[in-house]
């Protein structure tokens, strides 16, 4: 099996030694066979070398384009030769890549091109663990669905870069807790990064920029928001009925609305969220920065009534933070 240990940004995995697995190729010049995915004879497509390897193996992509998309429901590394030249494109209605029910699955040095068509979606990991998602592109020119969504726990994405036209998010997580989501670069989506029903989740050191909203956390509680940098998006961080959330040492700059949130007047859901240290380019640069936002008030009938509510960050920075991203 492939292992890794997390540490708190980073995993460590040891299956990089062949002696772990088999080394299986891919190259779409291969075109004539024979394909058996030794590097003489590597395989055309990413899933033939997918349906005959066993756990632990390592799959190398050489560089190409490869018009498919792709099913992994085993423990394997997919490692492309190079993310500007490694292109995997899907020119139909599914995920490029599913990774089902599995864990401890590494891929690495892949462009996942959607360009092709609307509704072709970049990645789904669904209900899978301590899976590494690292130094990819996803790219998009028409409307898409989303760039990555996670369904489980315990993964990291990381180095990644996502840019499209109004993909809905760009990475997501539902019903998940314990992902570390880090260094990503997204822009140009509806949501950068869409945190749904999910818990105790690091995100952080990630460039969002050009979105409609930056960040979106939707009834999730107690996630690590921390050294984001936040620019030029419609609204930078958005908490719908989310609450105990720390939000800190980010930057907010150029945004047309830096923060809002909503609550909802129910045991549980008017814990304050932390907002602490974060750079707002809208503070005044004396006393606290307050952030606006609203509580509902159930009233009986369909619509209820909204009425004004605050959160502050007691100690906002004068300068931007040193966020690293």
């Amino acid at each position: 099996m492939i292992l890794f240990v997390f540490s708190s940004v980073l995993p460590i995995t040891i299956s990089d030694n062949p002696s772990f697995g088999n080394m299986i190729y891919v190259d779409d010049d291969n075109t004539e066979g024979p394909w058996d995915g030794s590097q003489d004879h590597p395989y055309q497509h990413i899933q033939d070398a997918i349906d005959q390897a066993k756990d632990a193996d390592k799959i190398i992509v050489n560089n190409g384009i490869y018009n498919e998309y792709i099913i992994i429901n085993k423990s394997i590394q997919l490692m492309g030769e190079n993310r500007e030249t490694t292109i995997l494109k899907n020119s139909d209605d599914n995920d490029t890549i599913l990774i089902d029910n599995t864990n401890n699955v590494n891929i690495k040095n892949i462009t996942i091109d959607c360009s092709s068509q609307e509704k072709v979606n970049g990645m789904c990991i669904s209900q899978c663990n301590y899976c590494y998602f690292s130094n990819n592109k996803i790219i998009a020119k028409t409307k898409q669905d989303y760039g990555i969504t996670i369904i489980g726990s315990h993964n990291i994405i990381e180095n990644n870069i996502i840019t499209g036209y109004n993909f809905s998010h760009g990475i997501a997580s539902y019903t998940g807790s314990f992902n570390i989501i880090t260094n990503n670069a997204i822009k140009s989506c509806l949501t950068g990064i869409y945190v749904f029903l999910s818990h105790e989740n690091n995100i952080e050191k990630n460039s969002i920029v050009n979105c409609i909203n930056g960040i979106y956390v939707e009834e999730a509680n107690n996630n690590n928001i921390k050294s984001n940098f936040i620019s030029n998006n419609q609204r930078g961080i958005f908490c719908s009925y989310a609450s105990d959330n720390t939000i800190q040492y980010n930057n907010f700059i150029s945004n047309e609305e830096n923060a809002k949130f909503a609550k909802f007047l129910k045991t549980g859901f008017l814990i304050s969220n932390k907002w602490k240290h974060n750079y707002w380019d809208d503070w005044l640069g004396f006393g606290v920065k307050c952030i606006l936002g609203l509580i509902y008030i159930p009233t009986g009938d369909p619509i209820g009534i909204f009425i004004p509510w605050l959160e502050v960050d007691w100690h906002p920075k004068l300068q931007p933070n040193n966020v690293g991203v």
